[in-house]
């Protein structure tokens, strides 16, 4: 659980100078290592679950998304030094196939056993709740033009712009407002005020 908590209360700050995208791809990476992480420890520790999926489409969805992957790889490109031109699609192509089937096998994990009880959906439901206040607030500073830690202008066509919200506004807004409906899961009032803060 303590990993969750990493991913749920530090991931949206996560940011790495030096690359392409130093907001989204240091994210997603992380993502990617604890959410592993979390699998395969659940795997290792072979702790029977008394709930499990039914779905029978799981089994297809998955070997269709490994079956899409193989067919886009571009076995031609696999001689190639990675930097002589489209090396780097076959990084794409499988990237995506990765992390669906990870979050095939994670939110397996989370609903068979993790967040098996009501307290402990209950938890995992305020500390999401929680993590968003502070993101909500940087938000608002960042429209009325206040210090922002995390802002990129390195662009020649426009050099004064300013692309910040973890690196981009849209991408922020989205993350604020899919999670915005937990806030009415819960009675106390408090959490119409947060609600509307977000």
């Amino acid at each position: 659980m303590r990993i969750l908590q990493l991913l749920i209360f530090g991931l949206p700050w996560i940011v790495m100078p030096g690359v392409e995208n130093p907001y989204l791809e240091p994210k997603e990476l992380v993502f990617t290592a604890l959410g592993w992480s979390l699998v395969a420890w659940q795997a290792l520790r072979g702790r029977a679950t008394e709930a499990v999926w039914r779905n029978p489409w799981t089994s297809w969805l998955a070997l269709w998304l490994i079956g899409v992957s193989v067919w886009r790889f571009h076995w031609l490109f696999l001689d190639r030094s990675s930097n002589q031109p489209r090396f780097i699609y076959n990084e794409y192509a499988w990237f995506a196939c990765v992390n669906v089937l990870m979050a095939l096998l994670l939110a397996k994990d989370l609903a068979t056993v993790w967040l098996r009880t009501d307290a402990a959906l209950h938890h995992v439901t305020q500390w999401v709740c929680w993590s968003l206040i502070p993101i909500a607030l940087y938000a608002i500073g960042q429209f009325f033009g206040w210090d922002q830690f995390y802002v990129s202008t390195v662009n020649s066509a426009q050099p004064n712009a300013v692309y910040a919200g973890f690196g981009n506004a849209g991408y922020l807004a989205i993350y604020l407002a899919m999670l915005l409906p937990l806030y009415f899961v819960f009675a106390p009032k408090q959490y119409l005020a947060y609600a509307a803060l977000v």
